[in-house]
């Protein structure tokens, strides 16, 4: 049987057919069709096929596992011969050739197109099919086979989309008989697709996108005619026809596709991903590369994009989102042992996504320093991190052969009838047929070999990322004894409660009704079930006893618990959260203490349903609105300045009505902002927010209430003393606020500025004032509204150190005032404060005249060594007005968070007569538009674009952790706390040598810009 080739020589065990009845009906099919086919050499070559005992087993292990490879090998009977006579790769390159032709022909139609590939689809699948079930090709051959397949596929629809997008005059090709060269659309591959790494019935994440400035589109119509493209890209691969289908398209990994169109301009793109490009997307981004259109185009743009996702240090945000997307992960896993039946052998406990997310954060650690560990396959970078140091070169062994094996599970799973499925099935017979599929005797003999693999991943997932400590199912601790056993204390003293008395009587306390929220008979009951859960949630806590205590005195001032233990009941999750609340928050814990009620915002449902995307950076299929992410959407959606305005002034008519009664306005305002301050806070605690995100919430939490605030001041004001002929008023807001940088407990910079028509004298009221003693009387009745103490507590603390002649001066001052100051008499660091003003309410045309004034002082041309000196002066002086720990805070540290504004500032006040664009504010967004308009070296200018990002985000956690700036070692001791038991002992060395390393680097510039 010579002319059988490839298989008949193989002398592999094949697969047993499940269902032999199914495998002789399909036998018959081949005879019938072998028979009858005008062929005479296919039909001998049919009757060979079954006589030879390898071919015949091979097909018997189709004919009877996989209805899908069945139709494919029945469909076409050249191929089929083909494919067992010289076996797969022939077969495949040749299908990958004649997708490639197609590229370069243009004398199809699009329909012929999309039957072609179709066609050629089916051919690579059961040659493909056949490679791995007989084991001919390893699970990295077959992905990679698919991947090839795919990019060809793509790029053959790409030049034929082009071609006819120019022979309409929609786009003026360079080269219409190379459409893809130089046409500036270009697709990047995602995921598996970008990693070469496509699974057997895998759908293609992809992003679609176009250089603007070198597409060449009639009428500059770039968006019309690429989305067009983009559209037709998608049908052309997706759409199912008779023929079937090429490969799913996912096109929801592109930046904000809820927001943008299905083609994204590359500066677009760019922007994105400068402005609010999270860390998720920095894992997704590691498996990007180009893979159809303009390739030359595409590598430019991901080049480009390197510094994204490539950071020289890692900050604590990257640290935050990565325990964020590890609790995601973790949030599938199940609370007992691993089920076979029915298990997710990719999301599942111990599954692929563990090896490719224990793989791309490590990869995020450390790929900023080597690039060594910058590549996209899996296995390479498993044994990349080996080589480096990283892990024992015996898990990168262990891991890779479980990955391989459990990617093998997967491509039989979906083999049997090409749906894009990881789950075995959810009952004994259909793990069976699995288990057969895959060569094995038996469904236990699969079983005991997925569970080593399963539970070997889980061990080294959970040796890298530390897991809590567990609590046995079986664990059965006496509280109703007096005293409690030694068994239960050893229990509890093992879970890291220390000393175990102390928690063994606490919780005793609970469930017996003595505390005030357990006193009702079904709060105890609901706490007697809740407290294996509890000790759960509290075990993983850094400091069990004392996030335990915290909890312990919030349910000593909660006047009935039933609703609270009801939704924990309910949502279980929640527990999780309010002990990380407690043991890694003290601030938000006091809050929760001194008001329970606050935990009610935390326990909606809308609060906490928003998540993360399930197969973050990995392979994200998903729906829309998971894909969109916790952190964009609650930013974008609940806490947008539109958002909260109208927000704060639903609850005041809600609890008010059309009344206006200001003491009731200042109760109702502390009570929301409490609530939307504290939820920030939570979501910072979880990691969906970063610290500079949530600043500008914060910063629009604090403007509402101002400006809700305004009408109720002037409408007392005016009751009592009328009004000043032509009167405006203007609040402009410097520091946190004016900047949009606010921190959970920052005060508010403010300084009054009012106008009035020239000769008025004084007010038209009962009680007429000056405008001076007016406006005066405005702006205390302002600041006593703002930070008097009432039963709610105050709303801020205000500085008004920063009007003109500081603590001397009015507490309002005029426009001329103001002007002639700022022009003639302020200091150097007074204009450097004048960098973050920003004017939050102003009545008339005061804010553009004051706007004006801004421009006018900030752009004065000054002497640049003058201005440096003057600047490190001033540095120095606030440094040493700094006593004992803080002069090694993140702020006031030698290279710390002062250091780089002040060099924001010296840029902005040196450069900003040549390019007012640089008045941006915070210093994150100057060192970006530093580097864009060259003014310093885009090297430089990216560096301490990080250092002021990573100082920021560390500032904001601590003043969350902590109430404020601290020291270096409290700082990392509170990290620690919230950090050291879920994110890595790895990942803390990491950070603790970055805030060295970027105090290092800062001083350096510092030195090197304003001078020594």
């Amino acid at each position: 049987m010579d002319s059988l080739g490839f298989w008949a020589c193989s002398d592999t065990k094949f697969p047993a057919p499940y269902d032999r009845g199914i495998a002789q009906l399909r036998w018959d099919q081949w005879d019938k069709q072998g028979g009858r086919h005008a062929d005479e050499s296919i039909g001998e070559f049919f009757r060979s096929a079954r006589e030879d005992r390898p071919t015949r087993e091979l097909l018997d292990a189709v004919f009877g596992n996989s209805p899908f490879l069945s139709q494919c090998l029945l469909k076409d009977l050249s191929f089929t011969k083909r494919l067992l006579t010289h076996g797969p790769k022939p077969e495949i390159d040749r299908a990958i050739q004649d997708t490639d032709n197609l590229s370069r022909l243009g004398d199809e139609n699009r329909d012929q197109l999309m039957n072609r590939l179709r066609r050629a689809k089916l051919q690579v699948a059961a040659a493909v099919g056949l490679a791995d079930i007989a084991g001919a090709w390893s699970v990295m051959e077959v992905t990679g086979a698919l991947s090839d397949f795919a990019c060809s596929s793509l790029q053959a629809a790409c030049c034929h989309l082009l071609r006819e997008a120019h022979d309409k005059e929609r786009l003026d090709l360079p080269d219409p008989s190379n459409p893809a060269m130089n046409s500036a659309f270009f697709v990047v591959g995602m995921g598996k697709l970008g990693a070469g790494e496509l699974n057997y019935s895998s759908d293609v994440d992809i992003m679609l996108l176009y250089d603007e400035s070198e597409a060449r589109v009639s009428f500059n119509a770039h968006q019309q005619v690429f989305s067009r493209l983009a559209r037709n890209l998608v049908a052309v691969m997706a759409k199912r026809t008779s023929e079937g289908y090429v490969f799913r398209t996912d096109l929801r990994l592109r930046p904000d596709p809820n927001s943008t169109p299905p083609s994204v301009s590359v500066r677009a793109a760019k922007a994105y991903y400068e402005s609010v490009g999270q860390t998720w997307e920095r894992a997704a981004m590691i498996k990007a590369r180009p893979v159809a259109g303009d390739l030359q185009a595409g590598r430019r743009f991901l080049k480009s994009n390197r510094g994204f996702v490539w950071r020289r240090n890692l900050d604590f945000a990257s640290m935050r989102d990565i325990k964020a997307i590890k609790r995601q992960i973790n949030a599938h896993k199940s609370g007992e042992g691993i089920s076979i039946q029915g298990h997710n052998v990719k999301l599942g406990r111990g599954g692929i996504r563990e090896i490719e997310f224990f793989t791309q954060a490590q990869q995020l650690i450390w790929g900023g320093q080597d690039k060594k560990l910058r590549g996209r396959e899996t296995l390479k970078m498993l044994h990349a991190l080996a080589d480096t140091g990283r892990i024992p070169q015996k898990t990168a062994r262990k891991l890779s052969h479980s990955y391989e094996f459990l990617r093998g599970v997967e491509h039989r799973i979906q083999m049997v009838d090409d749906q894009q499925t990881q789950s075995l099935p959810s009952n004994e017979t259909g793990v069976e047929k699995i288990a057969v599929f895959l060569g094995y005797e038996n469904r236990e003999a699969l079983e005991r070999a997925l569970l080593d693999h399963l539970e070997n991943v889980e061990a080294h997932y959970d040796e890298l990322f530390e897991s809590k400590p567990k609590v046995s199912s079986g664990l059965a601790l006496d509280f109703e004894s007096e005293a409690p056993s030694p068994t239960a204390l050893d229990a509890l003293q093992k879970l890291g409660f220390d000393p175990a008395l102390v928690a063994w009587t606490m919780i005793r306390r609970w469930r017996n009704g003595e505390s005030r929220s357990t006193q009702n008979p079904k709060a105890r009951e609901m706490v007697r079930e809740l407290t294996p859960a509890m000790i759960q949630a509290f075990a993983g806590s850094q400091d069990p006893n004392t996030a335990l205590s915290r909890f312990d005195d919030f349910l000593s001032r909660l006047s009935r618990g039933v609703n609270l233990f009801a939704t924990i009941i309910a949502r279980p999750e929640l527990l999780d959260l309010i002990a990380e609340i407690m043991g890694s928050a003290p601030n938000l814990s006091n809050w929760i203490s001194r008001e329970p009620g606050l935990l009610e915002s935390v326990v909606q449902q809308d609060f906490t349903d928003l998540q993360l995307p399930n197969d973050i950076g990995l392979e994200p299929a998903l729906a829309e609105s998971a894909r969109r992410g916790l952190v964009r959407v609650y930013y974008k959606i609940e806490f947008g300045p539109e958002e909260i305005s109208a927000d704060l002034d639903a609850t005041r008519r809600d609890e008010m009505g059309e009344v206006t009664d200001l003491q009731n306005l200042l109760d109702i305002q502390r009570r929301w902002a409490r609530n939307r301050r504290f939820q920030v806070g939570v979501h910072m605690l979880h990691g969906y927010l970063s610290p500079v995100d949530a600043s500008r919430p914060l910063s629009g939490i604090a403007e509402a209430c101002l400006n809700l605030l305004v009408p109720a001041i002037s409408g007392e004001i005016s009751s009592a003393y009328g009004n000043v002929k032509g009167g405006q008023l203007a609040i402009i807001a410097f520091g946190k606020l004016g900047s949009q940088e606010m921190t959970m407990s920052s005060d508010l910079d403010l300084i009054f500025v009012y106008n009035h028509a020239r000769g008025a004298m004084e007010s038209n009221g009962r009680k007429p004032l000056a405008p001076t003693q007016y406006y005066a009387k405005f702006c205390r009745r302002f600041i006593n509204a703002v930070t008097a103490p009432t039963s709610e507590g105050r709303l801020y603390e205000v500085d008004m150190r920063l009007r003109p002649s500081g603590k001397s001066g009015p507490v309002a001052c005029s426009l001329e005032t103001f002007e002639k100051y700022q022009l003639q008499d302020a200091w150097t660091w007074e204009h450097q404060a004048l960098t973050k003003a920003r004017v939050i309410f102003a009545q008339g045309n005061l804010r553009e005249r004051i706007e004006n004034i801004f421009k006018n002082v900030l752009t004065q041309r000054r002497d640049a060594q003058k201005l440096a000196q003057d600047i490190r002066e001033m540095g120095e002086r606030i440094k040493r007005e700094q006593d004992g720990p803080q002069s090694t805070s993140v702020k006031f540290r030698r290279g710390g968070l002062l250091d780089v504004e002040f060099l924001a500032q010296y840029l902005q006040l040196c450069h900003g007569t040549d390019h007012p664009d640089l008045f941006a504010r915070d210093a994150v967004s100057v060192f970006k538009k530093a580097a864009a308009l060259r003014v310093i070296d885009v090297g430089i200018a990216s560096e301490l674009y990080d250092a002021a990002l990573f100082w920021r985000n560390l500032q904001g956690m601590l003043v969350l952790l902590t109430g404020g700036n601290s020291d270096d070692e409290s700082a990392l001791a509170a990290i620690y706390r919230i950090l050291g038991k879920s994110t890595g002992k790895n990942v803390l060395a990491t950070f603790a040598a970055a805030v060295d390393e970027t105090a290092d680097l800062v001083s350096r510039h510092y030195q090197s810009i304003l001078g020594p």
